[in-house]
């Protein structure tokens, strides 16, 4: 019998480094004269009918269910075939049967194979095979999943060289019968899922060349969804998988597939869907290592058993921890339906809500109420969700949107917040920052990274624009973030900055390490009421070029008055906070000034604060009460409501008394042009400002300081201070989180409003 098998071990020892699935060609058997082994294990039935209709989905969760995941215990080694090559070496194979089975695929709840035994797995018509499996596949759990082939017989198939003989171990522990009619290339779904999907490489991905690289498809068990690759701030890559927690959480078995899309010039974009032009489909990891996973924001961090091949050309997704509701424009990749790599938009602004699943009756998550381009469907869960900046916010928890219906894209989603999941529970299971900063950094944002950058690179980056306003309205100053995404240090940078095209330079020095940040402020000149662009761009770093100019530019538009005021709101929510929404509207009922859906979990009564500044004019404050009962409590403390001006005044108030509301009620307010003699614009002075520890306020008059409260910038109270005999300076020690947050100054004459940024 002829065999090749020198020259196959030494493509085995040449081949092995930085791969998960050996390229070695076909299975050994194949070059043998070989019948269908005798030995092996025959399913019982399973009608695939009955599987589809029983995992039809009733919730709004989008894994994708497409098999029945049969428990057995199968010594292979002990039961197979064995067929004695001419070398000493053996080759055992064994047959695993289920009739009807669109796909096969399995879990070995044994897995050791010796150095220089090799498995493969392979269709009894020699069409597709998946391996080769070898020692690098061993892991602590000594556990493996397999990918997806198309096929009820189905091969297992491992080589032993003669020196290794009897010393491997493998146990088969699951066989996951695939019941979803597809007729594509392993059973994956290709062409399965809606024809108003978007391929990756549509036009509408350009721009995200990068990020779809750090995509996947995951397979645990009989169950599909999807992830990516994210990036930390070590500067140094450690293959962290990010994913939805209802995917899963015995991660050790998943097998996860990269780059499997279509070519640009193949892609389909909106059109009738088909199984034409596959993608890569060996690309393969198996195995991950769970790190940190939260039913509260719906996330599991994982650890991949290997970095994947250089050649794969993956990419290690940024992301924005800050929490805050300044998305215009939402992205998601995803794998819908086991298909081929997918995008979607949205150019609507995600908000903050919290839903009853997986568990969880106050699940923290984005809601997107509408896609614009695309939609999501079963097996997207996981998937991330990009801001405008390309920086991961979240990952998809479920909802409504799909295909059908007369709006194709219409429904709702929902994504597990980042920035909840990052460091709102302290212990390390529960948490992204402990994994994904581990030198405490601080970073609040971090762009991706391929996981070969090569030369060092010098890269400073500008971030999130956003404006302070002074106590009467008419004072804006702008501010923004600059960071270091490259891996050599920043000391100095030039920024040029325009107000409506008048061009000035701020030259700004210190040390930024790579992922490090600072908060620059420029000045507002003197302008007439309007609109204002705001432009800034970093014109040199380091004294020269910098080596990347895609994120060098920001510019923001904010709408000027004189004759603005701003509008206080306190509330004091009752128990069930998750049930109030709320938006303010001009005395006609026309327009919507402010829309505010509440995202508080339930039983939590503090105050909130919510300032913003309008126009002189009269306004209608619409509540509503999901419960139906106002915000009256038989067993805690009811709800109130008080609107002021921003001299503290009271202009309307709903006390516990009447809180008895219903399920809605509008309050009537108007504001009026206020006299900035009662309290000066330059009264008081906070510094400093940016703060990192501690705060001093201080009064440039007579007015005396009788309360301080400092509300976040989503309105929750913080932290309260209280002088009975007032006191013209405040001097504290405020340990606040870093953003943004509102200082309401009580004083005899009235209450002024400051905004400071925390560092």
């Amino acid at each position: 019998m002829k065999k090749a098998l020198p020259v196959v071990l030494i493509l085995f020892f040449c081949s092995w480094v930085n791969a998960q699935l050996l390229q070695n060609g076909n299975p050994f058997s194949w070059n043998l004269d070989l019948k269908i082994p005798s030995s092996g294990f025959k399913c019982p039935k399973i009608d695939n009918e009955v599987s589809i209709a029983k995992y039809y989905p009733e919730s709004i969760e989008k894994s994708y269910r497409f098999g029945e995941e049969l428990s057995v215990e199968l010594d292979i080694l002990k039961s197979a075939e064995i067929n004695r090559l001419d070398d000493g070496s053996i080759l055992y194979r064994y047959l695993v049967s289920s009739n009807g089975a669109v796909s096969l695929n399995f879990i070995f709840g044994t897995f050791h194979l010796e150095k220089g035994s090799l498995m493969y797995i392979y269709d009894a018509e020699h069409k597709y095979f998946t391996g080769a499996y070898s020692f690098l596949n061993n892991n602590r759990e000594n556990v493996l999943g397999t990918d997806i082939l198309k096929s009820d017989n189905v091969i297992i198939e491992i080589f032993e060289p003669k020196y290794n003989r009897g010393t491997s171990k493998i146990i088969l522990s699951k066989i996951i019968h695939g019941f979803r009619d597809v007729d594509s290339y392993f059973a994956k779904a290709f062409g399965g899922s809606g024809s108003c999907n978007y391929d990756v490489n549509c036009p509408l991905g350009n721009g995200f060349e990068d990020q779809k690289n750090g995509v996947a498809l995951t397979i645990s068990g009989g169950l599909a969804c999807s992830g990516s690759l994210v990036n930390n701030t070590s500067g140094t890559i450690i293959p962290y998988y990010l994913t939805a927690r209802h995917c899963g959480t015995s991660t050790s078995t998943w097998v996860l597939r990269f780059n499997w899309e279509r070519t640009p010039a193949n892609a389909i974009c909106a059109q009738t869907n088909s199984t034409d032009n596959n993608g890569i489909t060996t690309n393969i990891i198996t195995g991950t290592e769970l790190k940190a996973s939260s039913n509260i924001s719906d996330f599991t961090l994982v650890k991949l058993n290997s970095t994947p091949d250089n050649s794969w050309n993956v990419f290690y997704n940024g992301w924005d921890n800050s929490d805050q509701e300044t998305v215009n424009e939402a992205t998601v990749i995803h794998h819908p339906k086991q298909d081929i790599k997918k995008i979607s938009k949205a150019l609507l602004n995600p908000y903050k809500t919290e839903v009853n699943f997986n568990g969880a009756s106050d699940c923290q998550v984005w809601r997107i109420d509408q896609w614009t381009y695309g939609t999501t469907e079963q097996g997207s869960s996981g998937s991330p969700l990009f801001d405008q900046n390309k920086r991961i916010i979240g990952a998809l928890t479920g909802g409504s949107a799909s295909c059908s219906g007369m709006n194709p894209g219409s429904g709702y989603d929902l994504f597990g917040r980042f920035g909840y999941s990052w460091a709102t529970l302290s212990d390390s299971s529960l948490q992204l920052k402990y994994w994904l900063d581990p030198g405490n950094t601080g970073a609040v944002y971090v762009d991706g990274v391929y996981q070969n950058p090569g030369t060092p690179v010098l890269d400073l980056a500008l971030a999130n624009v956003q404006w302070l306003t002074s106590e009467i309205c008419d004072v804006i100053q702008p501010y923004l973030i600059i960071y270091n995404n490259g891996n050599v240090n920043v000391t100095s940078a030039r920024i040029s900055y325009k107000f409506n095209g008048n061009e000035q330079m701020i030259d700004w020095t210190g040390n930024l390490v790579q992922y490090q940040s600072d908060t620059i402020f420029f000045p507002f000149p003197s302008l007439s009421g309007g609109s204002v662009t705001f432009e800034a761009e970093i014109l040199e770093v380091n004294g020269g070029a910098d080596n990347s100019a895609s994120n060098n530019l920001l510019s923001s538009v904010f709408n000027y008055s004189e004759v603005d005021e701003y509008v206080n709101i306190e509330f004091g929510y009752d128990f069930y906070t998750s049930e109030t929404s709320w938006k303010i509207v001009d005395a006609a009922n026309v327009a919507t000034v402010w829309d505010q859906r509440n995202y508080v979990a339930n039983g939590v009564h503090s105050p909130f604060m919510y300032s913003k500044c309008l126009p002189v004019g009269c306004y209608k404050l619409l509540i509503n009460d999901s419960g139906g009962d106002g915000w009256t409590s038989f067993e805690h403390a009811s709800g109130y409501l008080k609107i002021r001006d921003n001299t503290g005044a009271i202009l309307k108030e709903l006390d516990s008394g009447d809180a008895n509301f219903g399920s809605e009620i509008v309050i009537d307010f108007c504001l009026s042009s206020l006299s900035v003699d009662k309290i000066s614009e330059n009264e008081f002075q906070i510094f400093p400002n940016p703060s990192k520890e501690s705060l001093n306020i201080k009064s440039g008059g007579s007015n005396l300081i009788y309360d301080l409260k400092i509300y976040s910038i989503n309105g929750q109270l913080v932290k309260t201070l209280s002088f009975t005999n007032g006191s013209p300076n405040v001097y504290f020690s405020h340990q606040l989180e870093k953003g943004v947050y509102l200082v309401n100054i009580s004083t005899e004459k009235g209450n002024v409003v400051k905004k400071i940024v925390v560092e």
